[in-house]
C-alpha cells in the first residue's frame, strides 16, 4: 500500500510538470509564429514603400491602345519579342534612395518574376543578413552582394545574396524560374545603376552546395575565369543555342539563395551581361 501511495504521489508530481513544461513550449511557439509574421509584414511594407521610388516607363499612345485581349497569340509573340529590344521598363532614383542607405549598389529587376528589389552591399556579409534596407533588425533581411567583391558589377564575377522568404518576397519567387515557360518567356533580369542599366541573360539554373566552385570570385578576366563559365554552360539546364556567346570578358552576376532552412544547398540563377545603355 504504502508503495502504490508513493507511486501516486511521484505520478502527481510529474504530470503537473509536463503539462507546465508542454504549456510553456507551446506558448514559446506561438510566439514565434507571432513574431515572425510581424516581422514579414514589416519587411514587406518596407520594401512595398521602396517601390515608390520606382517609375514605369510610358509606352507609346498607339501601343497602350492595344491591349493584350485583343490580339492573337501570334501577334503578342511578336510584341513581347519587340519589347526585349526597348530597354528595362523602369527607371529608379538612386539620388533619394542613397540618402536613405549609402550602402546601395544598384536595382535589381527581374520581369518574368516582378521581383524588384534595392542591393546593397555591408562591411561583411553579416551585416545584410538579418537587416532590411532601412537597417531595421528582420529575419528577411536584404538582398546584398558578396561583401569580398572588391568592385561589384564591374569585376568578371558578382554575386547577390537573398533569402528564400516562405511568402515569395527576397530571392522566395527564384525557384519559379525552374519552370519552362517562365525563362523561355523571359530569360533575364536587369541590373540598374545610376550609371544606367545592363540587360543580363539567365545562362543557368540549378541547385549546388554552399561550398561549391560556382562561389569562386576572380579578381580578372583570365583563362581561369574563361574555363569557369565554359563549365557552367557545359551543364546547363538552358538550350545552348539560345545562349549569349562568352568570353574571358563576358561578366556574371549569380543570385543565389537556400534552398531550404536546413543543409547547405543553395539555388543559383546566373546571368551574362548582354546589353547595357545609360
Amino acid at each position: 500500500m504504502k508503495k502504490y501511495s508513493e507511486k501516486n504521489r511521484k505520478a502527481g508530481i510529474v504530470l503537473p510538470v509536463l503539462m507546465i513544461l508542454c504549456l510553456g513550449i507551446m506558448v514559446f511557439s506561438l510566439y514565434k509564429l507571432v513574431t515572425i509574421s510581424m516581422e514579414y509584414r514589416q519587411s514587406e511594407k518596407e520594401y512595398d514603400i521602396l517601390q515608390s521610388y520606382i517609375t514605369e516607363k510610358t509606352e507609346p499612345e498607339d501601343e497602350m491602345a492595344e491591349s493584350a485581349e485583343q490580339l492573337d497569340q501570334e501577334e503578342e509573340t511578336q510584341r513581347k519579342a519587340a519589347s526585349r529590344d526597348t530597354g528595362c521598363s523602369i527607371t529608379v532614383d538612386f539620388e533619394h534612395l542613397r540618402e536613405i542607405n549609402p550602402d546601395l549598389v544598384c536595382w535589381l529587376y527581374i520581369p518574368a518574376l516582378e521581383l524588384s528589389y534595392p542591393v546593397v552591399q555591408g562591411r561583411d556579409n553579416e551585416q545584410y543578413l538579418h537587416h532590411t534596407f532601412e537597417g531595421t533588425e528582420n529575419f528577411a533581411g536584404s538582398i546584398f552582394v558578396d561583401a569580398n567583391i572588391r568592385e561589384p558589377l564591374v569585376m568578371p564575377h558578382t554575386i547577390l545574396y537573398g533569402h528564400n522568404m516562405k511568402n515569395q518576397t527576397m530571392f522566395g519567387k527564384l525557384k519559379l524560374l525552374l519552370q519552362e515557360e517562365l525563362y523561355r518567356e523571359e530569360p533575364w533580369f536587369w541590373i540598374l545603376t545610376p550609371q544606367g542599366e545592363e540587360k543580363y541573360q539567365i545562362i543557368d539554373i540549378r541547385y549546388t552546395d554552399a561550398l561549391s566552385s560556382t562561389y569562386t570570385l576572380f579578381e580578372e578576366p583570365d583563362n581561369e575565369y574563361l574555363a569557369y563559365l565554359e563549365e557552367i554552360l557545359a551543364g546547363t539546364m538552358m538550350e545552348r543555342k539560345q545562349l549569349p556567346e562568352i568570353s574571358e570578358n563576358s561578366r556574371l552576376v549569380t543570385l543565389s539563395t537556400c534552398a531550404s532552412s536546413e543543409g547547405t544547398e543553395r539555388l543559383v540563377v546566373q546571368g551574362i551581361a548582354v546589353e547595357s545603355s545609360p
